[in-house]
């Protein structure tokens, strides 16, 4: 599901930037945000604001049978206004503040590319326009342009009946009318040499594409599927899909000892070829299938269906199937002859460093002294029901040791568990590495290539995880891997929390992240159970937000968990198990190879308790 606003950046056109990002800020912030997000949360789904040039909303991920959960606050999100919170909307303004961190060379290219469109404004806008907005100014720019008439509301199954009642019976909000935007820029080519801290240097060739209502948008996603295909580098792209004209981004990295001007030359060298030379057969039909692919993704086809352009994505997609090798050799010429910006750096010299820390009290300056905006948690929000549902079977079993030493066992995912710390080097992948060992994950099985890999390790360091219909051959895979004997690492694992505690330990997490929720604080904090960092909870979090997570942990230790929220608490552990079913595995496997994960169900409040009294 997808709800927000026909709304953003674009919007933009009366002086002052970052509104669009205030207002995002406090629509994620309502209480009818907050209590969708802690339904998706609770169902085992995923939630993503999203705050972008044409739109602003947010996307709910969840099972089907967790529908029901979500529907009550669907009209109660367009519902609200910022004139009846201008705390809340205070709250908002300083948040995008706090990332209005300045980016020199986007704002050069976007500036040089779009002039005085809206676009060219940074995605959290100016720091001078923030820190002179108004309430005022945010409730105008919000009852201009997030009328009910801009609200969209997408689903993946059919709206009920009563959602569209209550949406219907919402006081019609009626938004201005953008007027077009008629400036247009002169073509000149820029070339900026910059000097930039990344230790990579890059490349950046930018140029400006109509928008999604003209063919020539989707002639430059050909020809960006085209480029990323046939260009060496391999080069980094990015197009935008945008109601007005837009821009392509491609950037090369600058390997260390490599300069940026001969990258640079031999980039439009690349580029100017395409226009002169047809693609080949092969190339060009990839570049068909992945522009396809492209616009039947999942994020194209709410893209356009949120602003009520599924015609166009269909047009578009006709527009691809019939694309020529003339057509990608005209896309070419066009590419170059546009308002073209080119911006590139060399890479940073390393050079050794000295560090002065001081030694005077006075020089450090505690910011719990000082607490600002984000230190004041918001109101709480309920927990909605749990609809009537069916946990799927499990997918894990208790590891077994093959002949070869190494253990293997069924999970929810493909993945390689290294017990203790590397320093020898790991093999390269999907992988987090620290100092309790390191977990690489696969999207499909693992192969003879992967597991000779890691045969300069002792085969009794190792923890294979499977899902059950793969795990027979990963089985008949590793029972023959060669085991180094001669690597010696010792292996301890770090962590002080007990197997038996680690299934209370989930609840527990369980019942703090719907703190963080309530109180507005998802995206300042984050509890993670890694087993890269052994048998512990980490919390990542200002030092504001910690000190509270362990307040709030205390409080769990000083009184058990009321039985309605030991229940809820113990339903989300069971839907967020599989997330985190390879790293739990990984730590009970790691002190006792065989041991079995304890149900949730059995889980009690006084077992929650001991586990916060002994560990925090």
């Amino acid at each position: 599901m997808a709800i927000g606003y026909q709304a953003g950046i674009r919007n933009e056109t009366r002086g002052l930037s970052g509104l669009a990002s205030v207002i995002s800020r406090y629509l994620a912030s309502t209480s009818a945000s907050r209590s969708l997000s802690l339904a998706a949360y609770a169902a085992g789904g995923e939630v993503e604001f999203f705050d972008e040039l044409d739109r602003t909303g947010m996307r709910i991920s969840v099972p089907l049978w967790a529908k029901p959960m979500l529907l009550d606050q669907v009209a109660a999100y367009f519902g609200v206004t910022p004139g009846q919170q201008p705390d809340l909307l205070e709250r908002a303004r300083l948040a995008a503040l706090e990332s209005a961190a300045p980016r020199r060379i986007e704002d050069e290219i976007r500036i040089a590319l779009l002039g005085s469109h809206p676009y060219h404004h940074p995605s959290a806008g100016w720091a001078s326009d923030l820190e002179q907005a108004t309430a005022e100014d945010l409730i105008r720019f919000f009852n201009e342009n997030y009328g009910t008439d801009r609200a969209f509301v997408l689903m993946s199954s059919p709206v009920p009946g009563e959602v569209r009642q209550r949406v219907q019976e919402l006081t019609v909000r009626t938004s201005r009318k953008i007027p077009e935007f008629v400036s247009r820029l002169a073509n000149a080519e820029r070339t900026f040499r910059v000097v930039s801290g990344d230790p990579a240097g890059a490349v950046i060739f930018a140029a400006p594409v109509p928008g999604v209502f003209y063919r020539g948008w989707f002639s430059a996603l050909m020809l960006d599927r085209l480029i990323r295909r046939t260009v060496p580098g391999p080069p980094a792209t990015t197009i935008t899909p945008t109601l007005d004209p837009y821009y392509w981004r491609l950037q090369l990295p600058v390997p260390a000892g490599k300069f940026a001007e001969s990258l640079e030359e031999n980039l439009l060298q690349e580029i100017n070829r395409l226009q002169f030379a047809r693609a080949r057969v092969d190339d060009l039909e990839s570049a068909r299938r992945d522009a396809t692919g492209f616009l039947n993704g999942r994020s194209a086809v709410e893209w356009f269906a949120s602003l009520g352009l599924e015609g166009r994505r269909q047009e578009g997609l006709q527009w691809v199937r019939s694309f020529t090798a003339d057509d990608m050799r005209a896309a070419a010429r066009d590419l170059l002859i546009m308002n073209r910006v080119i911006v590139s750096w060399p890479p940073k010299p390393k050079q050794n460093t000295v560090e002065v820390e001081s030694l005077s009290p006075s020089a450090a300056v505690s910011r719990s002294d000082t607490p600002g905006w984000a230190d004041v948690p918001l109101s709480p929000v309920s927990a909605a029901a749990f609809p009537s549902h069916i946990h799927p079977e499990k997918t894990h079993s208790t590891p077994e040791k093959l002949q070869s030493g190494v253990w293997a066992a069924a999970s929810s995912e493909y993945a390689v568990f290294l017990s203790g710390a590397e320093v020898s080097g790991v093999p390269e992948g999907d992988r987090r590495t620290g100092p309790n060992g390191t977990l690489w994950k696969f999207t499909a099985g693992m192969d003879g290539n992967v597991v000779r890999e890691f045969q300069k390790y002792r085969a009794d360091r190792i923890l294979v995880l499977a899902p059950r219909d793969g795990l027979d051959r990963q089985r008949a895979l590793w029972s023959v891997f060669k085991s180094n004997e001669r690597d010696a690492a010792v292996i301890a694992p770090l962590g002080r929390i007990a197997n038996i505690d680690v299934p209370a330990l989930i609840v527990l997490k369980a019942a703090i992240d719907r703190r963080l929720m309530e109180a507005g604080w998802w995206h300042r904090a984050a509890l993670k159970i890694d087993v890269t960092l052994g048998a512990t909870l980490d919390i990542e979090a200002t030092p504001e937000v910690r000190a509270k997570v362990q307040e709030w942990i205390q409080s769990l230790a000083a009184s058990p968990l009321p039985e309605p929220d030991l229940a809820w608490a113990r339903e989300v552990a069971i839907h967020h198990l599989d997330r985190i079913l390879p790293d739990v595995q990984s730590i009970l496997w790691q002190r006792v190879p065989d041991y079995m994960l304890q149900d949730f169900e059995t889980i009690t409040a006084a077992h929650v308790q001991d586990v916060a009294k002994l560990y925090f």
